[in-house]
């Protein structure tokens, strides 16, 4: 089931793409890629299918400068005149490293983390001795015993 619709995309390309006989197959396709990151969504919530949005608009318009501009030439110069595509080269019918993270943030997949293993309520540095002892403390206890043994 496809999270959009080409509404959304028509929106942000600010085009109609009625008559754009490839725009669902390349929202199939960015689909399909966007699953192998986040996995299928049954239910897919409103930032994956925005970043999907985003997605499917920059590579219809990587499609229409590819388009025209088959060599994906960066500036051409004719004379006095220079025209130059900014969108030659760049990312194609790929995702980029930027629209994976943004997809495993909007699913909430999380990368790796570390578990703490303390309460965090105090630092764990060696005590100065300014501090009150805790004799119920283990380690003050053992402490204490090895200051006894050194004098």
């Amino acid at each position: 089931m496809p999270w959009i619709t080409i509404d959304p995309v028509e929106a942000v390309l600010q085009t109609d793409l009625s008559a754009d006989s490839y725009i669902l197959e390349l929202i199939d396709h960015a689909q399909g890629l966007a699953e192998i990151e986040v996995g299928a969504q049954a239910t897919p919530n409103a930032g994956l299918k925005s970043i999907l949005t985003q997605i499917v608009a920059r590579m219809w318009q990587a499609g229409q400068s590819a388009k025209m501009n088959p060599a994906g030439l960066q500036s051409e110069t004719t004379g006095p005149f220079t025209f130059q595509n900014v969108n030659a080269g760049v990312a194609g019918l790929g995702l980029t490293n930027r629209e994976k993270a943004q997809l495993r943030k909007a699913a909430g997949l999380t990368g790796i983390w570390v578990q703490p293993t303390s309460r965090g309520d105090h630092l764990e540095t060696a005590p100065s001795h300014d501090e009150l002892e805790d004799a119920t403390d283990p380690i003050d206890t053992l402490a204490a015993a090895q200051q006894d043994l050194h004098r």
